[in-house]
């Protein structure tokens, strides 16, 4: 999707910080709580949760920029303007209560602030 430029960026980083971290953190962080989740048990035994993030988004011609649409978003008035939905599939995969690895899928893009939070991980991390 060339037309989202540099904003689908995913840091090995922020997926590696969630590896050791308790259930817990993942199911009271903000940024995930606010998405639609799905649970399934795989084969080898571990629990995967598929958080769903979509947004839609508009871009005109003559600009470089996307503009997210909300319910207080309106949309520039140009020429000629087309509207994408994109999807992030963030998958956790859990063993025995812990994240054992963080996957995102499709149109994604991770920072620091998705990480887990300090109080929340540190009393199970290994």
């Amino acid at each position: 999707m060339a037309w989202l430029g540099g904003c689908a960026t995913v840091e090995q980083g922020d997926l590696d910080a969630w590896r050791g971290s308790p259930v817990a953190a993942l199911e009271t962080h903000p940024y995930f709580a606010r998405m639609q989740m799905t649970r399934k048990l795989n084969p080898d035994g571990r629990e995967s949760r598929t958080f769903l993030d979509t947004y839609d988004y508009v871009q005109c011609a003559g600009t470089r920029e996307a503009t997210p649409l909300g319910p207080v978003g309106v949309a520039p008035t140009m020429n000629r303007c087309e509207t994408r939905r994109v999807t992030c599939s963030h998958v956790f995969l859990i063993r025995n209560g812990v994240v054992d690895e963080y996957a995102p899928i499709g149109a994604c893009h991770t920072d620091a602030s998705m990480r887990p939070r300090p109080a929340a991980s540190e009393s199970i991390k290994r």
